[in-house]
């Protein structure tokens, strides 16, 4: 019988000494109790250093470098993984007291064997919570992921194959699907029927704060060589592909309308509309909306 794993929660942190103990203390309500959680400060200036001190379980680790980016701190705290699994905890989300157990289960049930395990994720919004769809165990969880990419949150991956990927560190809010494609191009995923991951949206968030035309470029030129890769593409339908450029496109038109910049946003909206669908109507009227009306 396999074993209960050990599971190493990675949480990257840059500057957010106000935001982090809550999810310290969500991992401390987990049921389920053979964690370790690897805290990576990646170069804070805050009091960071010492909101960690206050919490004394001996299973929470700090680790201090200079600053890397979100990518840099993953990658960090993938080296400092001692347990059976790792998956990921920002420092702005949270996962509910049962997310680690439901983990655990999940890699007994499957004997280890499979070495990506999938929970589902709520979206926390200023509207209210909104769960994204979960994927099917009978579709190729490629195919899954192109049609409802949801990042690395919801996810749990076995150390020995997948920890010795390393993200791009080069790269800026698309890293996390780039580097998901290459692990799901070569390992399948098991879907647990929970949601037990919790994302929120704000203003500060790390998708909201780039506003540049040159590192829009740069992220559709990436998802293209993700796509392109002939094992993915060989997988993935291309109206996939076109449906994630669009929402690159919608998504930075509505940060730019956020920002008071209505004519940029409607140039970014016009570029992306060529990559719609019937489907997108919804996306298309917010967007719209969001332009229009702020």
């Amino acid at each position: 019988m396999t074993a209960a794993p050990l599971i190493s929660v990675i949480t990257p942190t840059h500057n957010r000494a106000e935001l982090l103990p809550r999810a310290i203390e969500c991992v401390l309500a987990q049921g389920y109790e053979r964690w370790e959680l690897i805290i990576v400060d990646d170069g804070s200036t805050d009091a960071t250093a010492e909101v960690v001190k206050r919490f004394e379980d001996p299973r929470i680790r700090y680790v201090y470098q200079e600053n890397r980016q979100l990518a840099g701190a993953r990658n960090r705290g993938m080296d400092e993984v001692a347990g059976e699994l790792f998956c990921f905890l920002d420092d702005d989300d949270l996962c509910l007291p049962d997310h680690l157990q439901l983990l655990a289960d999940a890699w007994i049930r499957t004997e280890g064997k499979v070495p990506v395990i999938r929970t589902g994720l709520i979206l926390r919004t200023p509207d209210g919570d909104r769960r994204t769809p979960n994927w099917s165990n009978d579709d190729d969880p490629l195919v899954a992921l192109w049609r409802k990419p949801n990042g690395v949150f919801c996810h749990a991956f076995a150390t020995f194959p997948v920890g010795r990927r390393r993200f791009r560190e080069d790269l800026l809010l698309v890293e996390d699907m780039v580097w998901l494609v290459g692990v799901l191009a070569e390992y399948d995923c098991y879907q647990i029927d929970a949601y037990t991951v919790v994302v929120h949206q704000h203003p500060a968030q790390r998708s909201a704060t780039y506003l540049n035309d040159d590192l829009l470029q740069k992220n559709l030129s990436e998802l293209a060589k993700s796509y392109y890769d002939p094992v993915v593409a060989a997988r993935v339908p291309m109206e996939l592909y076109q449906s994630a450029v669009f929402h690159q496109y919608m998504h930075y038109s509505r940060q730019l309308a956020r920002a008071g910049e209505a004519r940029a946003a409607a140039r970014v909206m016009k570029t992306g509309m060529s990559y719609a669908r019937l489907k997108d109507a919804r996306e298309i009227a917010a967007t719209t909306a969001k332009i229009l009306f702020g």
